[in-house]
């Protein structure tokens, strides 16, 4: 055993690795990760994985590359998780139609347009509404593909959302708070106490760029210090530095996704049927090929994102958005061919590691790999392995959304730095505090976060609910770098991130 995951362990839990290793139980192969040294749910579970027995670990080095999976109670290939890609489709294609909204542009009422917004995250295949941009089944999707030479892929599915999903999922009914408890029991991290639930945030969101766009204003102008003032003219974007097309998507990878893994799907306290126990001796239902247990591992991947075939993938045909045809039929199959979500973003972290410590893809996919083959396979005592897969990939995950928030507090420093000179970009200072914070609400969703409840507040309550702007000042500016450091050193200190990563991230 690698001697840092036993650093900060508790008492009885070395007790009991230590009887696991000197009863000659534990492999010398392990599934750790790179640098846990504090008490945290992850280190926890990785010390558990650490000590796997014999038996069970030659069953997990038996598993497939790729998240392909027979099933052991009926024919046919067991995986599915059509819902949880379908609202990643969503996501992406939300923020595709917001983009494409301009001030005072829109050729209907903020009421209609609310109604166009809420179409992508209420989404109804047979939604009757004509308001200008709404969405039903038959409407066309927006997430293409390409191949290596950048060229479009076709898609296996014909285009429209009910080729996708037939009668469709949507965003709002998965959103924490609404299908799952919110953990500290009312939204954190946006100060405004009008908005207690993540729907209420969303809503209020849409509820500003409809009437942006919809109202009299085709344009407001920024300051730049001595520069020209800049122009602006799209309506997800506010005077005060809010990007609403950044804010909603990267609040719904948490909101939903991470949400929906965390809290429902790999979850064990909800109930004896929920999450982690669920069923695994006879199939869901009547006509499925997969047990229950299966199938709630199955959506927890699906809202990471990756293809089956993830781990063929390098960082930079990730980072590219590039789609590979895993079984060479000419087209790409949107429900598993595909990579989305917080799947890309671990390429990114990977590629962008200083030290180069960090494997994000490796950690997560194989982590849901091996727990999945576990189910499948079922040796004896295999629970308790599962459990801990189930925390080492949420951990992974959120390290992900943390060097990813690092990475946004970086952006947007280095472009506070260049107010005043011809490089600045009111339009980049937008986007990248609103990535920033957008993600950085996620941490609150997770019941094994390594981020305690007061460093979550105290992060918050530092780079606050807007950025500070050239407008407000030198000195104001200086304080809040200030502030966005701080920030920082607070998600190093709870991932334990080197300072190369860091500085470089």
């Amino acid at each position: 055993m690698n001697f840092r995951v036993l650093q900060g362990l508790k008492p009885y839990q070395l007790i009991v690795i230590a009887g696991l290793i000197g009863g000659g139980c534990a492999d010398s192969s392990s599934d750790e990760s790179t640098n846990p040294t504090a008490s945290t749910p992850l280190t926890e579970a990785l010390a558990v994985l650490t000590a796997m027995p014999l038996d069970v670990r030659s069953v997990v080095n038996e598993a497939p590359d790729a998240y392909d999976f027979t099933s052991f109670v009926a024919d046919g290939n067991s995986v599915n998780y059509t819902g949880q890609t379908f609202r990643q489709v969503l996501n992406e294609d939300m923020k595709t139609f917001i983009g494409g909204l301009t001030l005072g542009a829109y050729e209907g009422t903020a009421d209609e347009l609310y109604a166009a917004l809420d179409s992508y995250y209420s989404y109804s295949y047979d939604n009757a509404a004509t308001a200008p941009g709404v969405i039903n089944g038959s409407s066309t999707i927006q997430v293409t593909v390409k191949d290596s030479n950048g060229a479009a892929l076709a898609f296996l599915q014909d285009g429209t959302y009910d080729s996708v999903q037939s009668e469709g999922s949507n965003l709002r009914s998965k959103t924490a708070g609404v299908d799952n408890p919110l953990r500290r029991e009312v939204l954190k991290g946006w100060n405004d106490a009008a908005f207690s639930s993540p729907e209420a945030l969303i809503e209020n969101w849409m509820r500003v760029i409809a009437e942006q766009a919809a109202g009299d204003e085709s344009s407001f102008t920024v300051e730049n210090g001595d520069e020209s003032s800049q122009l602006i003219s799209k309506a997800y974007l506010t005077s005060e530095g809010l990007d609403y097309s950044q804010l909603i998507q990267k609040f719904l990878h948490g909101a939903v996704s991470f949400s929906q893994a965390a809290r429902d799907y790999l979850s064990t306290d909800l109930g004896d049927t929920k999450g982690l126990n669920a069923d695994n001796t006879e199939v869901a239902a009547a006509g499925k090929v997969y047990t229950a247990l299966e199938h709630h591992w199955d959506e927890g991947f699906g809202y990471f994102g990756a293809a089956r075939n993830y781990l063929s993938y390098t960082d930079d045909e990730l980072i590219a958005d590039i789609a590979i045809d895993a079984n060479d039929d000419g087209v790409i199959d949107i429900l598993s061919e595909w990579n989305s979500g917080l799947s890309l973003n671990a390429a990114k972290r990977d590629a962008g590691s200083a030290d180069g410590t960090v494997n994000f893809t490796q950690e997560i996919m194989t982590s849901f790999i091996h727990g999945r083959h576990l189910i499948s396979k079922r040796p004896e005592g295999y629970m308790t392995y599962l459990k801990a897969y189930a925390v080492k990939a949420l951990g992974e995950w959120e390290k992900v959304i943390a060097a990813t928030v690092i990475h946004y507090i970086n952006d947007t420093i280095s472009e506070m730095d260049e107010y005043g000179t011809p490089d600045y970009l009111f339009t980049d200072h937008a986007k990248y505090w609103s990535e920033m914070k957008g993600f950085a609400l996620a941490f609150q969703f997770s019941p094994v976060s390594s981020l305690s409840d007061e460093d979550f507040d105290r992060f918050h309550e530092l780079v606050a609910d807007k950025p500070v702007l050239g407008a407000a000042g030198s000195s104001a500016m200086s304080t809040y770098k200030q502030q966005l450091l701080e920030a920082r050193s607070i998600l190093q200190a709870a991932f334990l991130f080197s300072d190369s990563n860091v500085e470089g991230w």
